[in-house]
């Protein structure tokens, strides 16, 4: 049903996100380098995070309808992985072919709100990574 898949959708995300912080921020053994290692089928952890629904929203404080539920997702998370290796942002998925800001678009959501945030994911995926529309024009 529905709710299954979207539940199933959040606990891949809290997954992911759980996955990166342990890479990327536990001072045992995380190191930003993390971010750019592919898994065993070739993906970088911001394709799967994006493919499961993440989001990047802005920090603006004054508009309500901008705020994510924390218990999806870290809002920090997408920041954290650019700031780990902004050039994945120009690497394209090994399993699918496609930049982030095309996963990004390609996620299900529902409703005015949800769609407004992956547009604006989309969005600053692509203020931060302008020159990756030259890959895709040629």
């Amino acid at each position: 049903t529905e709710e299954a898949t979207r539940g199933k959708v959040n606990a891949d995300i809290l997954m992911y996100q759980e996955i990166i912080d342990m890479l990327i921020k536990s001072r045992v053994f995380g190191k930003p380098a993390m971010a750019s290692i592919p898994d065993n089928s070739g993906r970088l952890p911001i394709h799967l995070l994006l493919e499961a629904g993440g989001l990047w929203i802005s920090h603006r404080s004054d508009d309500e309808s901008n705020t994510i539920d924390t218990a999806r997702q870290d809002p920090h998370i997408i920041d954290t992985l650019i700031d780990a290796n902004p050039q994945a942002l120009l690497i394209r998925d090994y399993e699918t072919g496609l930049f982030p800001f095309m996963i990004a678009a390609t996620s299900n959501t529902e409703g005015a709100n949800e769609s407004k945030k992956e547009l604006e994911t989309i969005f600053r995926l692509l203020l931060e990574s302008t020159e990756v529309m030259s890959y895709c024009i040629m």
